[in-house]
């Protein structure tokens, strides 16, 4: 099996998916239409977990206050309306949502598709895409590592420094067990997986950073927060974070999402760091 197009066929695969149409809310109709068809606006977008309406003039919007009521507003072109097959990871979509500005109008040409709120980041089309992109920031640290002459044993010996260099008690019994705990690996699966399979994201991350602190490698620095991203993914936590899970409707914390969009930059960056260095020892 070739590895390699295995898995730049799955990445190609996930990225056409990785576009609004697949997270956005759809069935979305105008508010005007709701009232005409005797439907209560309230109760649909309690129904549809949302607190806006479109005009069917394509022109506004109506905001549904906390009281139940709404409010109708102009919608500006260049600020709340997408294009259904723009790419959710597009830095120009992940900057258009702000605490001002939370939801957007989803189009194709001028048809109304859906809309997206900067919570809907939290479906599954987001995992399984970041999944994807983790996959291959990890591959291209354990090539580098390999490529420029580093074996398990120089990262073994990295981990073994890090406990001696520690004073602090507590953090020095941390150390030794995750030494403790990688060397058992090591010495378990040694010569029957491809190197640096038996060590975490965040070790190899580390002792990649401290190569490059003492000009072994020339690269930039990957940041360790991607560990982070890589655990909520894994674990399926939510990107984007409720602010009380036992009140509903539910209210998202931007923060969060602010965190995640930094994130997400990051492992963007990194992965175009690695690639551009792994070109270069080609």
């Amino acid at each position: 099996m070739d590895d390699n197009y295995e898995y730049e066929n799955f990445l190609s695969i996930t990225q056409r998916s990785a576009i609004l149409e697949f997270i956005m809310t759809k069935n979305i109709n105008y508010y005007e239409d709701l009232i005409k068809n005797n439907k209560d606006p309230v109760s649909f977008c309690n129904e549809k977990n949302i607190n806006i309406l479109p005009s069917n003039d394509n022109k506004n919007k109506w905001n549904l206050t906390e009281n139940n009521e709404f409010i109708k507003e102009k919608i500006i072109e260049n600020v709340d309306k997408l294009k259904e097959s723009d790419n959710i990871f597009d830095f120009k979509v992940l900057n258009s949502f702000s605490k001002e500005s939370p939801i957007k109008f989803v189009y194709w040409n001028n048809d109304l598709k859906g809309i997206i709120h900067y919570s809907d980041y939290n479906r599954e089309t987001t995992y399984v895409y970041l999944f994807g992109l983790i996959l291959e920031l990890e591959q291209n640290i354990r090539d580098l590592l390999s490529k420029n002459k580093y074996t398990e044993k120089d990262l073994l010996k990295y981990l073994k420094n890090q406990i001696e260099q520690e004073t602090d008690i507590s953090e020095k019994k941390t150390k030794e067990k995750i030494y403790k705990d990688s060397y058992e690996r090591y010495s378990e699966e040694y010569g029957k997986i491809y190197p640096f399979q038996v060590f975490n994201l965040s070790h190899t991350i580390n002792f990649f950073n401290n190569l490059i602190d003492i000009k072994k490698i020339e690269s930039n620095k990957i940041p360790t927060q991607i560990t982070t991203l890589r655990n909520s993914i894994m674990h399926k936590k939510n990107l984007i974070k409720v602010i009380n899970f036992n009140e509903g409707p539910f209210k998202f914390d931007f923060d969060s999402f602010k965190n995640f969009r930094e994130n997400v930059k990051i492992l963007f960056n990194a992965i175009k760091n690695t690639r551009n260095q792994l070109s270069k020892l080609k």
